[in-house]
């Protein structure tokens, strides 16, 4: 009974993740959507990290008390749990990942740094393309930076010098 409660479970999972993928293509209106505080959403990513990596130690330096933008919670979190476990799979065992949020009037900033291989300059357009994964590059740290404002999600990843 477990096994097909299992099964279910991530047929279920599968499913909504095909049509959140389907309404992101379609375009979101981000006026219609409702207010949260990405900082409760990122927490929420933190303990799901935490339990896909329970003896994984994340630093993080929240600058701001709370950050009030117009968002899809469930998928912002889903981003935020895709970067944070990106950078525990791909970091070494004992190497740091650091999360760092930061805001201005216009945007909110959430950078996580790590030491993972990072993603090649020649491949960093087409990592947004449905299914493609990246080969591993040469970098020893990587910096992956999630923008939010009014306008748009700018998600960047680039080498930490930049």
């Amino acid at each position: 009974m477990l096994f097909r409660s299992e099964q279910s479970t991530r047929l279920n999972r599968l499913t909504e993740n095909l049509l959140s993928l389907g309404r992101i293509e379609g375009g979101l209106d981000s006026d219609t959507m409702p207010l949260v505080d990405v900082l409760e959403v990122l927490g929420s990513a933190l303990v799901t990290t935490r339990q896909f990596a329970p003896g994984r130690r994340i630093t993080k330096d929240m600058q701001i008390g709370e950050a009030i933008v117009r968002a899809d919670a469930s998928l912002l979190e889903q981003v935020f749990i895709n970067i944070l476990q990106n950078a525990v799979v791909h970091t070494p065992a004992e190497g740091p990942i650091h999360l760092e949020v930061t805001a201005s009037t216009e945007e909110v900033v959430i950078a996580v740094e790590d030491a993972g291989a990072g993603i090649r300059h020649d491949e960093r357009e087409s990592i947004f393309e449905r299914f493609h994964q990246s080969s591993a590059s040469g970098r020893s740290q990587d910096r992956k930076s999630t923008r939010l404002n009014s306008s748009h999600t700018d998600i960047s990843r680039m080498p930490s010098s930049a």
